[in-house]
C-alpha cells in the first residue's frame, strides 16, 4: 500500500495551477450529480463525540460509485478549539483508497484533515457558483478558523468583489483570520455581530460550531445567498428555521442527512417547509431550472458533507498510484 504524506498530496494536486483546480472542481461536481442520481453507495455516517463539554468528535464516512473500481473510507476528527488549546489544526484525519474489486487497500492518504477541509471549501465554491447573485457586492464570513479562510479564498475565482465582512466569537482569532485574508487580497472589515455581516453582504458563508441560530430571516437582505457549513452533527445550528421559510430555493448536499442533522432539520421539524422542497446540490448542478430563480431571491445551501466528496478528492490525490 502506498503511503502519502500531506506534502505528497499537495504536490500531486498542485492546485496553484488553474487547470488542476478546475479539474478537481469538475470531479466534485460530477460526484454530487452521481450522488443525487442514486449512483453512489454511501453507508450511514458514524459519529462519536469526544467530550460533551466542548465541540468535537470523530466522523467516519465512506463511498464508492456504482460500477467503479475503487472505494474510499475517511476518518475525520478534531475539535474547534484545537488551535487555541493544543496548537494543532482543528481538522485531523486520514483517508484510504482501496479496490472495490478485491477490497485491498491501495493508498493511505495521511492528509491531516487537509482533503476534508479542501473538499468542504470546494463545496462552498460550487454552491455559490450556481446559487449566488450575479453581482456580489459584499462577502460575509461567520467564523474565523481554517474553513473561514478557505471558503473566502475559493470564492475569489467567482467574483471580483474583495470586500469581506468577518465575524467570530474570539477577538484574537478573528484578528488573525482578518490578517490572513487581507494578505489574500481582501479588504476585511471585522463586524460586531452576525447581523452586521448580513446587513453588508449578499453572499454569506457560515463556518461555526454554533448550537443556536446566528441569523434570523429578518436579518437577511433580499438577493442574498447563504451557504451554511457548520451544522454537521446533531445539536448544531447556524441558521434560524424561518430563513428557510423565506428562501426561494433551499439546497442540501444530502436530503436525508441534512434533515437529520443539518440546519434543514429545524424548518422541516417545525413544518415551516416540507422535506420535498429541499433540492439536492447535484440536482442544481444538473438542472439549470433549479438554480437561483431571480436576483432578488434568497437562496440557502445547507451542506453537511457527503462521502462522495471524499471519494472524488481522494481519488484525485491518489490517481498516480491507482
Amino acid at each position: 500500500m502506498k503511503v502519502l504524506s500531506l506534502e505528497d498530496i499537495k504536490a500531486t494536486l498542485d492546485l496553484e495551477r488553474p487547470q488542476n483546480l478546475e479539474r478537481v472542481i469538475a470531479a466534485q461536481e460530477a460526484g454530487f450529480v452521481a450522488f443525487s442520481k442514486g449512483q453512489v453507495v454511501v453507508p450511514e455516517v458514524f459519529y462519536m463525540p469526544f467530550d460533551e463539554t466542548r465541540p468535537g468528535g470523530l466522523h467516519v464516512k465512506g463511498a464508492r460509485v456504482e460500477h467503479e473500481e475503487v472505494y474510499v473510507v475517511k476518518l475525520a476528527a478534531g475539535c474547534s478549539d484545537n488551535q487555541v488549546r493544543y496548537g494543532v489544526s482543528t481538522s485531523q484525519g486520514l483517508m484510504i483508497v482501496g479496490s472495490a474489486l478485491t477490497g485491498e487497500p491501495l493508498v493511505l492518504l495521511q492528509d491531516e484533515g487537509y482533503l476534508t477541509d479542501l473538499r468542504t471549501a470546494l463545496a462552498g465554491h460550487i454552491a455559490a457558483k450556481y446559487l449566488a447573485p450575479r453581482e456580489i457586492n459584499g462577502i460575509g464570513i461567520l467564523g474565523s478558523g481554517g474553513q473561514a479562510r478557505l471558503q473566502a479564498r475559493y470564492l475569489r475565482s467567482l467574483t471580483p468583489c474583495r470586500e469581506l465582512h468577518l465575524w467570530g466569537r474570539t477577538r484574537k482569532r478573528v484578528r488573525a483570520c482578518a490578517e490572513d485574508l487581507a494578505r489574500d487580497g481582501f479588504t476585511v472589515e471585522v463586524a460586531s455581530s452576525p447581523v452586521e455581516v448580513a446587513q453588508r453582504a449578499n453572499i454569506i458563508v457560515t463556518t461555526t460550531a454554533a448550537t443556536a441560530a446566528l441569523l434570523e430571516a429578518e436579518h437577511v437582505r433580499a438577493g442574498t445567498h447563504i451557504t451554511a457549513m457548520g451544522a454537521d452533527a446533531p445539536g448544531k445550528q447556524e441558521l434560524a428555521a424561518d430563513i428557510f421559510g423565506r428562501a426561494a430555493r433551499c439546497v442540501v448536499d444530502s436530503r436525508s442527512q441534512c434533515v437529520h442533522h443539518g440546519d434543514s432539520h429545524y424548518p422541516v421539524d417545525l413544518k415551516l417547509i416540507p422535506e420535498r422542497d429541499l433540492v439536492e446540490l447535484g440536482q442544481v448542478i444538473d438542472d439549470a431550472n433549479l438554480r437561483r430563480p431571480d436576483q432578488d431571491a434568497i437562496t440557502v445551501a445547507d451542506l453537511t458533507g457527503v462521502g462522495v466528496q471524499d471519494l472524488q478528492i481522494a481519488v484525485a490525490a491518489a490517481a498516480p498510484w491507482l
